[in-house]
């Protein structure tokens, strides 16, 4: 994301469970490098994986098929502040990509045009992914 109070590329991740404001977000900014994840803001293609195991009610990012680790900032967050499943009969949390659910991002108001970048493929898998198939993923693709 780009935009007021950003400084700089990065990414943002957000889960909100209802309309009382739980939530859980993890965010970093694309410049940030550790040993185990280069740098998003180099002018490559990078393959970011998000995986969300619904059995132990945690998220965990990976770049370029090794899971993102920093001191400061996890590889994974604990999803148990949420009330219930990410989706159920009763609750249809929205799913989007560059948007906030709301449909405010991106729709003509020039300071929420936070995309700098291409996005190529996108997938959406029925279960959590393994850290072996993620790597494996990043091998073949």
């Amino acid at each position: 994301y780009t935009g007021p109070g950003s400084n700089g590329r990065g990414w943002l991740f957000k889960i909100t469970g209802d309309a009382g404001g739980v939530s859980n977000r993890m965010d970093w900014r694309a410049n940030e490098t550790t040993p185990q994840a280069t740098a998003l803001a180099d002018d490559r293609w990078h393959m970011v994986t998000v995986v969300i195991d619904q059995a132990v009610k945690r998220l965990t990012v990976y770049i370029d098929g090794v899971s993102y680790l920093q001191a400061a900032k996890p590889a994974s967050f604990d999803l148990n502040t949420l009330k219930g499943p990410l989706w159920d009969s009763k609750n249809d949390y929205p799913f989007t990509i560059w948007e906030d659910g709301s449909g405010k991002y991106n729709s003509g108001d020039d300071t929420r045009k936070n995309l700098a970048g291409l996005i190529d493929n996108v997938r959406i898998y029925k279960k959590a992914l393994t850290p072996a198939e993620v790597s494996g993923l990043y091998v073949i693709d």
